[in-house]
């Protein structure tokens, strides 16, 4: 029987399946959480602005969500010493945006705190510079698995 394939066990078939889609998973999260950290990072490195209170830099994180629900956050900040007032706000926003999102992966990335949109309209950067290098990453990576 040419071009034919004979299923002697679905089970084991369905199984394969699922084995492979939890490595996808699994792969998608490592590359989404490598995004989230380059993010964080350029944040930190390319830090423009004075926060007297630590709340902002404490509201810049990530997190990762498939299908609407969080599978991980990171969302300790860029100081030293993060608030926790900074941090809530982080987790609020990126709970705000997901809710909006189609289902499938994504990856948020949040400076939570309210102000820090009006930081930005000044001219000074808080995350938007981060954002270029993290989507390239991301378009470069999965390029290659591909």
């Amino acid at each position: 029987m040419k071009g034919r394939i004979v299923i002697q066990n679905t089970a084991n078939v369905i199984r394969a399946i699922q084995n492979q889609v939890a490595k996808a998973d699994d792969m998608t999260l490592q590359v989404l959480k490598y995004a989230g950290e380059t993010f964080v990072k350029n944040a930190r490195l390319n830090r423009e602005f004075k926060d007297d209170t630590g709340n902002l830099q404490s509201s810049i994180g990530y997190v990762i969500v498939k299908d609407k629900k969080i599978v991980f956050k990171a969302l300790r900040g860029i100081g030293k010493s993060p608030t926790k007032e900074g941090q809530e706000a982080a987790e609020r926003l990126a709970k705000e945006i997901m809710i909006n999102l189609p289902t499938g992966w994504a990856l948020i990335g949040v400076a939570g705190m309210e102000y820090g949109i009006y930081v930005e309209a000044r001219g000074i950067d808080v995350i938007t510079g981060s954002v270029p290098e993290t989507r390239k990453l991301l378009k470069e990576v999965f390029k290659e698995l591909k």
